[in-house]
């Protein structure tokens, strides 16, 4: 187990999807092995840690979202301690941590409190009105924020009123018309999935 963990930390990505995969296989065939998973949520603790300058961010992201699916109660107490790590991980310029970012919020999101929940996307709601209503913010950072609405609005639709939704629209359609491909494609993937 310590040469998969240490692989998680790998500057390739590549490597990184493969290890932390593997402790999602480890877990599904033993619940003994969740001790493997406990000691790789240490190592995205400590990869979210600030003295890292998000160098392994990536790396602490795919633990969260592979050991979410086993543990989720603990991935959450690491989550709520490192989410401005974790949404400025979804408004990067980088696709592919923007993807597993979101991946980690709706892990978040899926196993709060029903109570809690209805406040964390009110809020999250919140943070991507601003993020979309910003014109010093690029492309990319729209496209986290696309993503994160598409997240928010799948787990918890009761939480949008008509007029909710119609300032989603509209805030994504005046960022629409920005020429980068991924958020154009999410933003009509979102409207027709509304």
């Amino acid at each position: 187990f310590p040469i998969i963990n240490n692989l998680t930390a790998s500057s390739s990505r590549d490597v990184c999807r493969a290890s932390t995969t593997t402790l999602r296989y480890l877990a599904a065939e033993s619940i003994d092995n969740y001790s493997f998973l406990r000691e790789s949520l240490e190592s995205a603790k400590s990869y979210l840690h600030p003295s890292q300058k998000n160098r392994l961010i990536y790396s602490a992201l795919s633990i969260l979202r592979q050991v979410g699916r086993f543990l989720p109660n603990e991935v959450f107490g690491v989550t709520v301690s490192h989410f401005p790590e974790i949404w400025n991980a979804v408004l990067s310029d980088d696709i592919e941590l923007r993807t597993v970012a979101v991946k980690v919020i709706n892990i978040h999101l899926f196993h709060l409190p029903t109570n809690i929940q209805i406040t964390f996307v009110e809020s999250l709601f919140m943070d991507c009105n601003s993020t979309l209503a910003s014109a010093g913010k690029t492309p990319d950072s729209y496209h986290g924020a696309v993503l994160v609405y598409r997240t928010i609005y799948k787990l918890s639709p009761s939480a949008f009123n008509n007029a909710r939704l119609g300032q989603m629209i509209d805030k994504m359609l005046a960022v629409s018309l920005s020429p980068h491909d991924e958020l154009t494609i999410s933003i009509f993937d979102f409207i027709k999935d509304v």
